[in-house]
């Protein structure tokens, strides 16, 4: 399915900022799991491989929740971007249209 046939979702400006809200929030608590893991590996030698594969498990769901929130969220900007341009243009139309038609 191409890009241009995919129905992009709108947000309105609040649900955005909700969104972009609690994805800093998500990340914070993501990297905060791993400096308590950081903590318990100096602590527990014995379990610092066990602990470094949680770290890397914690790293990689965060960066591939981020990554695919920040795609939809650019594809919605871009959409969005687009419509208001257009209305823009339509608007310079009307209102500069000083000899036309």
């Amino acid at each position: 399915m191409s890009r241009e046939s995919r129905k992009v979702p709108q947000r309105k400006a609040l649900d955005r900022l909700t969104i972009y809200e609690n994805l800093y929030r998500f990340n914070g608590h993501m990297e905060q799991a791993v400096a308590v893991l950081a903590s318990l590996s100096a602590q527990l030698t014995a379990e610092r491989a066990n602990i470094s594969y949680y770290r890397l498990a914690i790293e990689e769901a965060r960066s591939g929740v981020s990554q695919g929130i920040l795609e939809s969220m650019n594809a919605s900007e871009i959409a969005q971007n687009g419509r208001l341009s257009r209305q823009r243009r339509q608007r310079e139309k009307v209102l500069f249209d000083v000899g036309g038609s």
